[in-house]
């Protein structure tokens, strides 16, 4: 700062271990809170995921008639929402893991990048709490003054700029269907639980050189994030023209997967990806 050298301290990245127990319960012992599940520190959500298992375990014991009940309850009522906050956890696990990879994005783009990494902050919410910030970021992804950037409708304005890849001008970045059947395009079916690790590092290496990459899978948001992930693996490892399809309802992800460098396009779909 001002020209200053950044002072560093001892702090350690430390391996996380993610805790996923198949049963919560066994005869009169119960587990709660990390004993039974974790979830990554960067979300800072371990505390509160104790605290509501225990208000959980206390309202099941409550109203059950015995205590196998009373535990079998409190653990079908938790397990889906704590399920959902571990892989939120572990995308932005992955996030901090691959950190140095993001070092080159402007400082108020890598915010961005930062609040939307693991899809539980929405492009459109960002902006809307931290304005300068996040017409900052779209400035910067964009290329242009911060003034330039609206204060509202973000996601489609996100979706309408230009690109140039390799010498070709797209208009816009939601790519144009006759580029998916284009002869120099190579469309993927992405079936991977997570976007680093053994099966998505074999996956990569896997993939032809080639001057388009269509990502497209599952309809589901998790499989979405999860080809946003990988699209910015490969955004930084290949040459390709980087393309994640999605459905309609989930553009703000996709939206938000551009301003933040994941992809170079995305296609919007009112259907299923197939």
């Amino acid at each position: 700062m001002h020209g200053h050298r950044l002072v560093g301290n001892r702090t350690r990245w430390l391996r996380f271990r993610t805790v996923k127990c198949g049963s919560w319960h066994r005869d009169n012992v119960v587990l709660l809170g990390d004993a039974a599940h974790t979830a990554h520190y960067s979300i800072g959500s371990g505390t509160k995921l104790a605290m509501e298992d225990a208000i959980a375990l206390d309202v099941a014991i409550r109203e059950a008639r015995d205590l196998p009940s009373a535990f079998a309850d409190y653990e079908a009522r938790r397990r889906p929402a704590v399920l959902h906050l571990q892989e939120i956890a572990h995308r932005s696990q992955l996030w901090w893991e691959s950190f140095p990879e993001r070092m080159h994005l402007p400082v108020a783009q890598l915010m961005l990048a930062y609040m939307t990494r693991a899809g539980k902050v929405d492009l459109a919410r960002f902006v809307q709490n931290a304005p300068a910030l996040g017409r900052r970021g779209l400035a910067d992804y964009a290329g242009i003054a911060a003034t330039a950037v609206p204060d509202s409708d973000v996601t489609e304005w996100v979706l309408d700029r230009p690109l140039t890849h390799d010498g070709i001008t797209h208009p816009r970045r939601a790519a144009d269907r006759d580029l998916r059947f284009a002869a120099t395009t190579t469309v993927v079916d992405v079936d991977l639980e997570s976007a680093r690790g053994p099966a998505a590092d074999a996956f990569v290496a896997s993939l032809p050189a080639t001057q388009t990459l269509w990502l497209t899978g599952s309809a589901d948001r998790a499989a979405l994030l999860v080809r946003l992930d990988l699209a910015e693996r490969l955004c930084r490892s290949t040459d390709s023209l980087v393309v994640v399809e999605g459905a309609h309802r989930d553009v703000g992800d996709l939206a938000a997967g551009l301003a933040s460098g994941r992809t170079h396009l995305v296609a919007v779909t009112r259907e299923v990806p197939v």
